[in-house]
């Protein structure tokens, strides 16, 4: 409701789903596009924080990597398969335009060292994928992501990658 009641937020809303017309077409109603933006957006009013799931991630590692290999994840997200990738001794390389993100998936990677008393690997770099990174060519062992989808997620920093 505190949503609903805000200028501020609708015109956001609004202006998200006329700019997104492949992912709320103009043939569904408004109230159907507004609650799709609701559980879907960044902005985060209604919706579940998804996790891609550790389980899955730690099964992929273990199937097809071994122990010092290098992963490049070219989308980071919360930060599971870095953890996954740490705990199972790989070595994480990963690019994400959040550079908040990025920030904060620094400092988790340093807590993890510290409880664990462990000393990993990441390289993470606040950019879009799409940047080349001439010193990772020909070195990865492993590239696997769950990226965002479309233009669905808006990143509270001055880079945007779909």
């Amino acid at each position: 409701m505190e949503a609903l009641e805000s200028k501020e937020i609708m015109e956001h809303y609004y202006g998200y789903l006329c700019r997104n017309t492949k992912v709320f077409p103009e043939d569904k109603p408004l109230a159907t596009n507004i609650e799709t933006a609701f559980r879907i957006s960044s902005r985060g009013c209604a919706n579940k924080l998804p996790n891609f799931p550790i389980k899955t991630i730690d099964m992929l590692l273990e199937k097809y990597t071994k122990e010092g290999d290098k992963y490049y994840d070219y989308s980071c997200g919360w930060g599971v398969r870095m953890l996954s990738t740490l705990r199972s001794k790989r070595n994480y390389y990963g690019t994400d335009p959040n550079s908040r993100l990025v920030a904060k998936l620094e400092e988790c990677k340093a807590d993890y060292d510290k409880v664990n008393a462990t000393t990993t690997f990441a390289d993470i770099r606040p950019q879009g994928s799409e940047i080349f990174v001439p010193e990772w060519e020909n070195q990865m062992d492993f590239i696997f992501s769950s990226p965002p989808y479309f233009a669905l997620e808006i990143y509270h920093s001055e880079n945007q990658s779909y």
